[in-house]
């Protein structure tokens, strides 16, 4: 018996932020680095300034140093604690452009034995298995990369039935390349 599932969905724009929030910064390795490189921005210029300062004339602290460590903190550490409302404003504005009305339109997948064959208003699309090149799932959401940036998202909650859930989950366990399951977790 061959296994094919067939879904019907539309994308709201929350699904489609979830998707580009996790794959920038929530996606495994994603966020540590984003923290690594904000903290490597203001260790750097501070030690530079503290060079600066110590190796002039005059080596007091003053309240320019201790201004311009507030500046940097800000500039280099305060993001971190407004990626989220950022992404989310970044989402949404890229969506409201006419352009990209596309992405949310309604949606046929069908995932079989052979690949997945995605249908929209618009367009079609057709994936043999190899085309996935990684696999990700969040609590709500499957993620399957065609390449580093798109994927193909299906959110857990368009899955009905038991006898949905067991059969994608049957078919992405067959089918899915095994480096595009692990390869991403694996660093070079």
């Amino acid at each position: 018996m061959k296994l094919m599932i067939t879904l019907n969905f539309k994308l709201t724009k929350e699904d489609y932020f979830n998707y580009y929030y996790y794959s920038t910064y929530l996606a495994p390795g994603k966020k540590a680095g984003v923290i690594k490189s904000r903290l490597k921005g203001f260790f750097i210029f501070s030690f530079l300034l503290l060079l600066i300062r110590f190796t002039s004339p005059e080596r007091s602290l003053d309240t320019f140093f201790f201004i311009s460590i507030a500046m940097m903190a800000s500039i280099y550490l305060l993001p971190l604690f407004t990626v989220e409302m950022d992404t989310r404003r970044q989402t949404y504005a890229f969506l409201n452009n006419p352009l990209n009305s596309d992405l949310l339109t309604n949606t046929e997948i069908t995932i079989s034995e052979t690949g997945i064959a995605a249908k929209d208003e618009l367009s079609e699309a057709k994936y043999q298995w190899n085309a996935i090149v990684k696999m990700e799932e969040s609590k709500d959401y499957y993620f399957l990369f065609t390449n580093s940036i798109q994927a193909i998202v299906i959110p857990k909650r368009i899955l009905n039935t038991e006898v949905e859930k067991e059969a994608l989950s049957k078919l992405m366990a067959q089918h899915i390349p095994f480096n595009a399951e692990v390869g991403h977790l694996v660093k070079n």
